[in-house]
């Protein structure tokens, strides 16, 4: 139903656009935008029909690059870092270690890459705290 719908107001839009596009070119205005951004969304809503939409899952394993070698990125984080905020330390071909600290400039863990991916499938939110996910909770400042 909902790609029905979606599908409808697309058409809609992109005959809408065409319109445009014949009563400028009937008033001696030649306006190219408008037929290809019509021709655009027409080729869009009839895209993909023969399959249905397929999402994979973010896969953060460095396997293959491990068995010929990758550079090792190691990054300082305290254990305040949300996971959202984590993932901005991931480069293609690295494979990253992100080192927690607390406000006292102490280790207190090491996430790996790997552990990263199974921490963000199994967190309820990527606003959740590495600290959190290995019991550390947050500390009040006072």
């Amino acid at each position: 139903m909902a790609e029905r719908v979606c599908r409808a107001v697309t058409l809609t839009v992109s005959a809408a656009f065409l319109v445009a596009f014949f009563l400028l070119l009937a008033q001696k205005t030649l306006n190219v935008t408008l037929l290809i951004f019509s021709i655009f969304l027409l080729v869009g809503s009839f895209g993909n029909r023969d399959k249905s939409a397929v999402y994979s899952r973010m896969e953060l394993s460095c396997k293959k690059a491990l068995e010929r070698g990758v550079e090792v990125r190691r990054v300082a984080v305290l254990y305040t870092c949300t996971l959202k905020d984590a993932l901005r330390f991931l480069t293609r071909g690295v494979f990253l270690v992100l080192e927690v600290y607390d406000e006292g400039e102490n280790h207190l863990f090491d996430v790996s890459q790997n552990e990263l991916s199974a921490l963000l499938a199994a967190a309820k939110t990527p606003y959740q705290t590495l600290g959190e996910l290995y019991g550390y909770p947050q500390r009040v400042k006072k």
